[in-house]
């Protein structure tokens, strides 16, 4: 059956920590139980995402932070 989809423009994120599905507590993800990663919006273009990763590494809480380019997708039922 072919299902309607939304698809974002493409965006930058800096993935924060990684994690099995499942395996984040709750508070960390909010969103879903299939979240494998945890991510923050880095800005729509490389540079202003490698500026904001820049500013994640300086903090030293995130020692495996990097960079990913990524598109958000919605499927509706």
């Amino acid at each position: 059956m072919a299902r309607d989809e939304f698809r974002s423009a493409p965006f930058y994120a800096v993935i924060l920590k990684g994690a099995p599905p499942c395996a984040a507590a709750q508070k960390e993800r909010a969103v879903t139980p299939r979240v494998g990663f945890i991510a923050v919006y880095a800005g729509d273009t490389e540079p202003q995402g490698q500026a904001f990763l820049a500013t994640v590494k300086e903090t030293g809480r995130f020692p495996g932070a990097n960079l990913r380019r990524m598109q958000a997708m919605l499927v509706y039922p």
